[in-house]
């Protein structure tokens, strides 16, 4: 008997791996770029949170997405029908590729999950976890494509149902045109009396990276700032989010 399940659960793993091949090859999702110039109004209160850009200039494409508003933890037929469970962390689903006439909008790897019983995790760095919509009809399924995990196309989904519609906003996502340039800068937070910001450049697919750190108070003179030219006065921060006013661009 014992050897009897083993061998059932040998086929179904097997089966599992070998995934749906029917699925057609990947297409990747193609956003159009427009020029973003920064324009801020000079001596206005604005606040930043932690982890948030504050200043973004250069190309960037406006990306399909939906925001999944709560998170989802549920079950889809794998291989054989045997259910697996895959999650979602509250996150935004990204657009990335498209398999015939489907898109596909995909969890960050750190937001989202997928486990099948007796194997553990079964995706890895390249495959997604989300949503796919038919656009024809724009119905709406959970995705598991786990095709890096397998080797080979393997592509499973359930229905969206119209409770777990709710979950999902659609949007645009502003993102950073990989073969332009673009200039960030980043509020990083406010600790040992210092102000942490990060200042990015991405150029011909280079990146540029520096941190800044300024005392806060500062030692003497105003809470006024500069940051490649950049000039803003820190008016209140917390160990949540930074006031501030534009002073001067360049």
């Amino acid at each position: 008997m014992r050897r009897v399940f083993l061998t059932t659960l040998s086929v179904i793993f097997s089966a599992f791996l070998a995934g749906c091949g029917t699925s057609p090859p990947k297409v990747p999702y193609s956003a159009p770029s427009h020029l973003n110039e920064f324009e801020a109004d000079i001596g206005k209160q604005m606040t930043v949170n932690i982890g948030d850009s504050f200043f973004v200039e250069g190309a960037m494409a406006d990306r399909a997405a939906f925001e999944l508003k709560h998170p989802i933890k549920s079950v889809m037929p794998g291989a054989m029908a045997v259910p697996f469970s895959f999650s979602i962390a509250p996150s935004t689903l990204l657009a990335q590729y498209s398999r015939g006439n489907e898109l596909f909008y995909c969890a960050p790897m750190e937001s989202a999950a997928a486990s099948f019983p007796g194997l553990g995790s079964v995706i890895r760095e390249g495959d997604c976890v989300g949503v796919r919509q038919d656009r024809s009809n724009g119905d709406l399924d959970w995705v598991v494509d786990n095709s890096h995990y397998n080797h080979q196309i393997s592509v499973w989904s359930r229905s969206v149902s119209k409770k777990e519609r709710q979950l999902l906003a659609k949007t645009t996502v502003p993102v950073a045109d990989e073969n332009a340039t673009l200039t960030k800068i980043s509020f990083d937070g406010y600790y040992s009396e210092l102000l942490h910001f990060t200042y990015r450049k991405l150029e011909d697919g280079d990146i540029t990276e520096r941190e800044y750190l300024f005392d806060y108070p500062p030692k003497q003179g105003k809470a006024v700032y500069g940051i490649k030219g950049k000039l803003f006065k820190v008016i209140d921060v917390n160990n949540t989010s930074m006031t501030y006013e534009w002073v001067a661009l360049n």
